[in-house]
């Protein structure tokens, strides 16, 4: 056994089924059945889900794989935008190629160990069209957090602060708010980044049948939320188990540079109820 193979033995057990690569991409609905993409901008709760799934066994749950295609999946959205809000024919295989090139050995251990493959990385969102022509039975999991505490969260992880890592965020491609990009304030740009990202959600899945998506307010994490998500995607976890997870919340940032949104000056809460406008009605959001 190879260091490769002694990973995957680790990360997922041991295998019972035999499979190569090129027999998976071959015939992709035969070993990868009913996978699952959670799409969201991140900072909402991906965490406390992956590892609330992660104690069903029957699911090989990836909540930070690497490569994490962050700066790839800025390029799909790039790309998406430039041809008027979809992705040009011709790119589209090139698009599959990577998301192939990334997660090959991560769907052939799940079909080894016999396992359903759950992936809450964010960064995969925009690649959420191209995945639903290569897994036409994939459910999508639209996760969606007030935009006061996602800006808030982005802020004191550095956003739009001219450092590195924005190479790997959204900027506007065209529009008014590429033309005020640069007086916007961090706030501002925060907002467009929840509400632009949202927005290719919501569009992507209202093109899909109800079966193939769900959606779920963090806001509103609650017994009934996460029973009708388990239901939803199958996953056997008690109601008991559930209820000790819920006050006990992953991944949490403890350090804010920010007030909570309700102290905010009036003028900040108007700029982000004017960039987020199209969704605060569906979802319930005030300021």
């Amino acid at each position: 056994m190879d260091l490769h193979q002694i990973y995957w033995f680790i990360k997922l057990g041991k295998p019972k089924y035999r499979a190569t690569i090129y027999e998976i991409r071959n015939d992709t609905g035969k070993y990868v059945k009913e996978p699952v993409f959670f799409l969201s901008t991140g900072r909402c709760g991906t965490k406390w889900f992956s590892e609330l799934i992660g104690k069903d066994k029957r699911f090989a749950v990836f909540h930070q794989p690497v490569p994490s295609l962050a700066i790839q999946g800025k390029m799909v959205y790039e790309s998406f935008k430039k041809a008027g809000n979809k992705l040009p024919e011709n790119e589209k295989e090139f698009i599959k190629e990577i998301f192939w090139s990334a997660r090959e050995d991560h769907l052939r251990y799940t079909y080894k160990t016999a396992r359903r493959y759950v992936e809450t990385n964010n960064y995969i969102t925009f690649f959420a069209p191209v995945l639903y022509e290569l897994f036409p039975d994939a459910r999508f999991i639209h996760l969606i957090r007030h935009p006061g505490e996602f800006i808030r969260s982005g802020i004191s992880r550095n956003y739009y602060d001219g450092s590195v890592h924005d190479q790997m965020r959204l900027f506007p491609v065209s529009g008014p708010y590429a033309e005020r990009w640069d007086q916007l304030s961090s706030i501002g740009k925060i907002a467009w980044l929840w509400s632009e990202t949202n927005s290719f959600i919501r569009d992507f899945t209202a093109k899909l049948p109800g079966s193939n998506y769900h959606v779920l307010n963090f806001n509103n994490l609650g017994m009934d939320s996460v029973m009708e998500l388990c239901e939803f995607l199958h996953v056997e976890i008690s109601r008991k188990t559930i209820g000790k997870n819920i006050p006990k919340p992953k991944n949490i940032q403890h350090q804010y540079k920010m007030k909570p949104y309700e102290m905010w000056e009036e003028e900040e809460k108007l700029l982000v109820e004017e960039i987020t406008r199209d969704h605060n009605e569906t979802y319930g959001y005030t300021f």
